[in-house]
C-alpha cells in the first residue's frame, strides 16, 4: 500500500519573529473584513484563538451542516421533496416558514421577496414556481388576493425537522462553539468598556497580537499598512 501524503495546506512555518509578525498583521487585515461583514466588532485575541483552532472549528461546523442538511427521511419527507426542487428552494422554504410562524399570517410573493436574505438572489418567477410546487405537495394553499398560507402538514414536518436538529449532537457541538466565541467577544468588549469608564484598572499591558494589529511593530516587521 502506498504511503498517504498530507494535503499541502500550509505554506511553511515562520523562521523569525519578524516574519511571524508580518504574517499575523496580514492575517488580521484579511480577517477583519470577515468580522466587518457580520458586522461584529473585531477582537484580536478572539481572532487569534479562532485561527489557532481553525481546523477544529471547521470540522465541527462541517459535521453540523451535514446534519442540518440531511435529517432522516422520517422527519419531514414532503418538505425534503420540496427542498430538492432546485438549488434555491431550500432557502426560500426556510424563509417562508419563518415568515409564517413568526407572524401567524398569510404571505404574498412580494412579502417573501422582502424577507429573503440580503445576499440571496432569486427572481420572482422562481419564487412563484416554488410556491406552486408547495401547493402541489399540499404544503401550501392559495388564498385570496394572491396570498399563500401553510398547511398543517407543513407545520408538522417543519417542527419534526426542527426538533431532530435541536437534539442532534453534532449540531449541539457547533452551537457550543458559536456561543463560546460569542461569550469571548462579549467579555473582551465589556473589559474594554469598563477600562474606558474607569470601572476597571487599565494597566496598558497588551498582547503582542494586539500590538501588531495596532501597528506598533510595523517598521520592525516590514508591514505596509497602506497597501491593499
Amino acid at each position: 500500500m502506498s504511503e498517504r501524503k498530507a494535503i499541502p495546506v500550509f505554506t511553511g512555518h515562520s523562521t523569525t519573529l519578524a516574519e511571524q509578525g508580518l504574517r499575523a498583521a496580514s492575517r488580521f487585515r484579511a480577517s477583519r473584513k470577515i468580522w466587518d461583514s457580520v458586522p461584529k466588532r473585531f477582537i484580536r485575541n478572539v481572532d487569534v484563538y479562532a485561527w489557532r483552532n481553525r481546523f477544529q472549528l471547521m470540522s465541527t461546523a462541517a459535521k453540523a451542516f451535514m446534519a442540518i442538511q440531511n435529517p432522516p427521511s422520517e422527519c419531514g419527507p414532503t418538505i425534503e421533496n420540496w427542498k430538492n426542487m432546485n438549488s434555491k428552494s431550500g432557502t426560500v422554504i426556510r424563509c417562508l416558514g419563518d415568515l409564517v410562524v413568526s407572524s401567524r399570517q398569510t404571505f404574498t410573493i412580494s412579502q417573501l421577496e422582502v424577507a429573503l436574505p440580503k445576499n440571496f438572489s432569486c427572481v420572482r418567477k422562481s419564487l412563484q414556481n416554488i410556491c406552486n410546487r408547495g401547493i402541489e405537495l399540499k404544503l401550501l394553499v392559495r388564498g385570496c388576493n394572491s396570498t399563500f398560507s401553510v398547511t398543517e402538514l407543513f407545520i408538522a414536518e417543519f417542527y419534526s425537522r426542527t426538533l431532530w436538529r435541536d437534539l442532534n449532537d453534532d449540531i449541539i457541538d457547533w452551537c457550543r462553539q458559536v456561543v463560546m466565541l460569542d461569550d469571548m467577544v462579549k467579555t473582551a468588549i465589556k473589559t474594554a468598556e469598563q477600562e474606558e469608564l474607569g470601572e476597571l484598572y487599565d494597566s496598558g499591558m497588551r498582547t503582542i497580537s494586539e500590538r501588531i494589529d495596532l501597528g506598533d511593530h510595523d517598521e520592525e516587521i516590514g508591514f505596509d499598512r497602506d497597501a491593499d
